[in-house]
């Protein structure tokens, strides 16, 4: 499934402020989402790849998510943050950026959930040496394929914060 049908879906609770609303859009599209990435989208939708009681973390300062996005999108660091002040968070200014992104990546293809998921996933898998550069290298990786929207919701998942309201009781009367 595409990751974006889920950033859709992110949009629309974000802009949600009722629990049983919230409740009622992610148990229709948790109906539409097989077995087999249903844990993964339920993860998402709280923010994070790992389950709650998991030690894993995807361990990727802020700072290195505002130094992929100044790569991939063509401008400077300073830029980012500046962005970051007015936007209020690291998503918003990464889907802000992207609208006005001046670098174009060839033969992307749209982004699907499993990628997404699997992809944050080994971000907790690097330690020692040179794992910074590896980690970036997957964050660059998967910005470098994702739309403004796509961006804003990868950025926040990076650093666990994405600030769409929901939580754990609104996942568990959902499913």
């Amino acid at each position: 499934m595409k990751y974006q049908k889920l950033v859709a879906v992110y949009e629309i609770l974000a802009v949600t402020t009722k629990h049983l609303e919230k409740t009622t859009i992610l148990a229709k599209f948790f109906k539409e989402i097989d077995l087999e990435n249903l844990p993964k989208v339920v993860f998402m939708a709280l923010g994070t790849v790992f389950p709650p009681w998991s030690e894993e973390e995807q361990r990727l300062a802020d700072k290195l998510v505002i130094k992929a996005i100044s790569k991939v999108v063509g401008v400077s660091i300073r830029d980012v943050e500046y962005q970051i002040r007015e936007q209020g968070d690291i998503g918003g200014a990464a889907e802000e950026l992207y609208k006005t992104k001046s670098q174009t990546t060839f033969f992307s293809k749209p982004l699907e959930i499993d990628f997404v998921f699997n992809s944050l996933r080994k971000l907790a898998k690097f330690s020692g040496n040179r794992s910074t550069s590896r980690k970036i290298d997957i964050v660059l990786e998967l910005l470098s394929s994702a739309q403004d929207t796509e961006a804003k919701y990868i950025s926040r998942t990076i650093i666990e914060e994405l600030r769409i309201g929901v939580g754990e009781g609104i996942i568990r009367n959902a499913i």
